[in-house]
């Protein structure tokens, strides 16, 4: 799979910083035997929630009230995705943590429907659209007690999109619309909830729920003098499953 991460100098030291982050939390855990650190990686099935970001949105964008449509170049979103993540979580009570996590998500939509304008019908139009978003969450996690196999656990806090990269592609048997790309950042929020199934004495199996929420106008930029402005909804809810270990020792 190939991945996008923006080159740019302030983006590269912020994933540097979070990585030395990660780091230093885990040496920590194990030399000062603090509480314990969780260390999880999980999939996230992520929808999208604003009507820009969905792949069958290309009529409601287009649509007119006579009943015909135009190809409009930002009337097809970006569809389904499935994300790959991680996280560190350090319990510093057994109930309560600091938690940061990561995740990058990268969506592909093909959409093709004909057209019907007022000077033609039976066009074909072909949308193809592509985005990379990455995600850095730190905020708090919560847990129930620990001595139950089955606990629900529970976080929120900041979600930070240090760079995000947005491509519309439109084209019909007519015409080829020009690329339409808007890059990038936003600070927004998530939430999550779930379940936490322990397999063995240090790993258990993690299945929950996330909304993230990152509302940003998105500054489309085309041909030379060729652009829009779109306001949407980077986040989502996505369905999560995945494994976590524990490290450190318990303290009474």
């Amino acid at each position: 799979m190939y991945i996008w991460i923006s080159n740019t100098n302030s983006n590269m030291k912020l994933l540097i910083v979070f990585i030395l982050i990660i780091i230093s939390i885990a040496a920590k855990a194990q030399t000062n035997q603090l509480r314990h650190i969780e260390i999880g990686v999980s999939s996230l099935f992520w929808t999208p929630t604003a009507e820009h970001m969905k792949a069958n949105n290309s009529l409601l964008d287009a649509s007119i009230p006579n009943g015909y449509y135009d190809p409009f170049p930002n009337s097809a979103g970006y569809g389904q995705g499935v994300a790959p993540a991680m996280h560190v979580c350090y319990y510093f009570k057994n109930y309560l943590g600091a938690y940061l996590g990561f995740n990058y998500l990268s969506l592909t939509n093909h959409l093709e429907y004909p057209t019907k304008t007022y000077l033609m019908t039976g066009d074909l139009n072909v949308f193809h659209n592509e985005a990379q978003i990455i995600n850095l969450k730190i905020g708090y996690a919560g847990q129930t007690k620990r001595e139950s196999r089955v606990n629900m656990f529970f976080g929120a806090g900041l979600n930070y999109i240090p760079s995000y990269s947005m491509n519309l592609n439109t084209e019909t048997n007519f015409f080829e619309q020009p690329t339409y790309e808007a890059k990038g950042n936003s600070f927004g929020f998530y939430v999550n909830s779930g379940l936490k199934i322990q397999l063995i004495k240090s790993i258990s199996l993690n299945i929950g729920i996330e909304y993230t929420n990152n509302i940003k106008t998105l500054k489309y930029i085309g041909a030379p003098h060729s652009g829009f402005e779109k306001k949407t909804n980077l986040g989502g809810i996505a369905g999560q499953i995945g494994l976590s270990f524990n490290f450190g020792k318990d303290k009474s």
